[in-house]
């Protein structure tokens, strides 16, 4: 089998606004490189002795996306021919009935050219292609996510938690062997302390790895936390309000969690791992929802206490009727962009308890005062602008 490679070069900063784009025109997902450095903390949370050499940063960023080639020559950029001929589903092609939209070359080169026009400051991107024999392009990208640690969370992905345990096996069974008679093994990468999230992002967006997911990540555990108002203090913050937050004033198993565009599901999933009681997602994305279900399983977690909904919440009003049955939320968290977060605050602060926690990321730096503003106007305090790299996450509790 062969695949017809397309490799878009653009800015750092363009990555999920060029990768969304790609997608909702009908390509699969992209296998993004960059060389996005690593913090101080994000190298003493990592889990190896020497740090990999890493390039200096030149803001630059290279996105692949495939199509399959058909034995007519034509490019099926969406796979659907592929998942007919292997049996499979992709995210694109769940509807069994749909038709492949297959290209010529130039039409597909045509049709990209068309997609990146659409996405503003993208000017000046470039765009090569080849043909790739038999690489199994849809796994390829697994190579480089790995388990990393984010406060007392540590995500990892499934197909890593297997080749992990087998180590840590290994490691402990040596430790006891060579340990003083009595004494009991510790598995060389246990830490009592750590909360394990499984994460397979399949076709939705949201590894962890990214800054903005980081960001919430680091924010929901500031208020999932036996100390909240301690560890918020901890971490250099002015707790000046901070005890008006409910999810300040109880305990994680009695708090619930709204995650609006929950991608793979990591803020909700996460959320429950830390003791909430109970999370709603939603998302326009049926990929999304499915992706989210799938990783909630994976970490054991119900449909009882995750509840996932397609749908707009600013337009749905029977959706956030639905979601609002039993009681409004402690927590709800948004982590998208600003433009699409700023016309959801309104929807999102009436969704949240008084003294509720609003967790918003996704946002350019610039752009932060814009949701600090709409926090304002629709009765939320903002409490928090905490910023990674160029992205910031806007935190405000509801007065």
């Amino acid at each position: 089998m062969k695949w017809y490679k397309l490799r878009i070069g653009t800015s750092r900063k363009n990555e999920d606004a060029v990768s969304s784009a790609m997608y909702r025109g009908g390509f699969g997902g992209a296998v993004i490189e960059d060389h996005a450095g690593l913090s101080e903390s994000e190298k003493k949370r990592m889990f190896v002795d020497i740090l990999p050499e890493q390039q200096e940063d030149d803001g630059q960023a290279f996105l692949d996306f495939y199509a399959f080639v058909t034995e007519e020559g034509l490019l099926d950029p969406a796979g659907t021919v592929y998942d007919d001929l292997a049996g499979t589903s992709s995210a694109l092609n769940l509807d069994r009935d749909r038709k492949a939209v297959l290209y010529t070359e130039d039409e597909l080169k045509a049709r990209v050219l068309e997609i990146m026009d659409s996405v503003p400051g993208t000017e000046g991107y470039t765009l090569d292609t080849e043909i790739i024999e038999d690489e199994n392009w849809a796994e390829a990208w697994k190579e480089n996510f790995h388990s990393f640690t984010v406060g007392r969370v540590r995500i990892t992905p499934p197909w890593e938690r297997e080749l992990q345990a087998n180590e840590d096996r290994r490691l402990n069974e040596a430790a006891v062997s060579e340990a003083p008679s009595g004494a009991n093994g510790l598995q060389a990468n246990e830490d009592p302390g750590l909360i394990e999230v499984v994460i397979d992002p399949g076709d939705a967006f949201g590894t962890g790895t990214h800054e903005t997911t980081m960001l919430c990540l680091t924010a929901l555990q500031e208020y999932l936390t036996a100390d909240p108002a301690r560890d918020f203090a901890r971490s250099g913050n002015d707790i000046s309000g901070f005890g008006a937050s409910a999810a300040a004033q109880r305990k994680p198993e009695d708090l619930r969690i709204l995650d609006a565009g929950t991608g793979s599901g990591i803020l909700a999933i996460t959320a429950l791992k830390l003791g909430a009681a109970f999370a709603a997602g939603t998302d326009l994305d049926p990929a999304a929802i499915r992706a989210a279900r799938e990783n909630a399983e994976l970490n054991g977690i119900g449909e009882d206490r995750f509840c996932l909904r397609k749908g707009d919440l600013t337009k749905d009003r029977a959706l956030v009727s639905e979601l609002l049955k039993d009681r409004a939320y402690d927590i709800v968290t948004a982590n998208i962009i600003a433009e699409i977060i700023a016309p959801m605050v309104p929807v999102l602060s009436g969704m949240l308890k008084p003294g509720g926690v609003l967790i918003t990321s996704g946002i350019l730096n610039e752009k932060a005062e814009m949701i600090v503003s709409k926090c304002k106007e629709n009765g939320l305090k903002p409490v928090t602008v905490k910023q990674m790299g160029e992205w910031s996450c806007v935190t405000a509790i509801r007065e």
